[in-house]
């Protein structure tokens, strides 16, 4: 059975059960649905809130500020000329084991650090390294 609640009143609307096969439904009373009467039915209350009382602005959650991410100090690039002076790139070397330079009478292969200089590619005629967060490429001297 389907019913309809409203205004302290129900309305059979259907009778979809064959009463024959099952029970009827019982209600929170215990009683069958045809023996409440409409006076038996309790009203509910309904709360209303009215928008003047509430102002909108004060709903909302306060704006959320972020300070800026400083960025870390930028360290000045070094001229090539200096990265020469400070390394001696004396020599390139491939093979069957691999590449490998030879800086300041240190041999070092690709992803190897030598003071602060970093060997990123061994190329056939220069060296690409990373000094200072700067990339740079080097060549052998040849005397």
């Amino acid at each position: 059975m389907l019913f309809c609640l409203g205004f302290g009143s129900y309305k059979l609307i259907s009778n979809l059960l064959d009463k024959n096969k099952t029970a009827p439904p019982q209600v929170a009373s215990g009683k069958s649905p045809e023996a409440v009467t409409p006076e038996a039915v309790t009203p509910v209350a309904v709360a209303t809130i009215d928008a003047a009382d509430t102002p909108i602005e004060s709903a909302k959650p306060p704006a959320a500020t972020r300070a800026p991410i400083p960025k870390p100090p930028e360290t000045p690039k070094t001229s090539l000329q200096e990265l020469y002076r400070l390394y001696k790139v004396e020599g390139i070397a491939h093979g069957s084991r691999g590449s490998m330079v030879m800086i300041n009478q240190t041999p070092l292969h690709e992803g190897e650090t030598l003071d602060g200089l970093t060997i990123e590619k061994i190329q056939q005629d220069h060296i690409d390294v990373v000094y200072q967060q700067h990339k740079y490429q080097l060549r052998a001297k040849v005397f």
